[in-house]
């Protein structure tokens, strides 16, 4: 929203010419405003291009590098955590926790991806019964 406070720069009839009132109000607005303003006096084209350059991208990608289950980790998890697989239920994250608390071997892993790896296992007993 525009304000405009009045001071002794106007004239007594209190008319401006076009130029002198433009450079009024950008003084008066904040940066980020006056570039806008700016914009809606150019042609569309050149906005519309100008706000293509400026727009971040909405999507930010993340690199993950995937690690290999070691065997020590997979028989770990088994010992532990097999009843979910037979069950073919998930396990929470307390079970996960108490799998890592229990084999110092998942202590480097999350949780989720100990979760993860008892889910592709129940999949993959799916496709085999199949």
């Amino acid at each position: 929203m525009l304000f405009l406070q009045f001071s002794e720069e106007f004239p007594p009839d209190g008319k401006l010419n076009a130029e002198e009132e433009e450079e009024s109000i950008e003084e008066e607005m904040p940066p980020t405003e006056q570039a806008s303003f700016r914009h809606e006096e150019s042609d569309s084209k050149d906005t519309c291009q100008a706000a293509k350059a400026i727009a971040p991208t909405k999507y930010q990608t993340q690199t993950v590098v995937k690690k290999a289950w070691t065997d020590a980790e997979k028989q770990a998890i088994n010992r532990h955590l097999d009843i979910f697989t037979r069950t073919m239920k998930l396990p929470g994250k307390r079970e996960c926790e108490a799998c890592q608390l229990k084999e110092s071997v998942l202590a480097e892993r999350p949780w989720r991806p100990i979760t993860y790896f008892i889910y592709n296992r129940i999949q993959k007993c799916k496709r085999m019964n199949k």
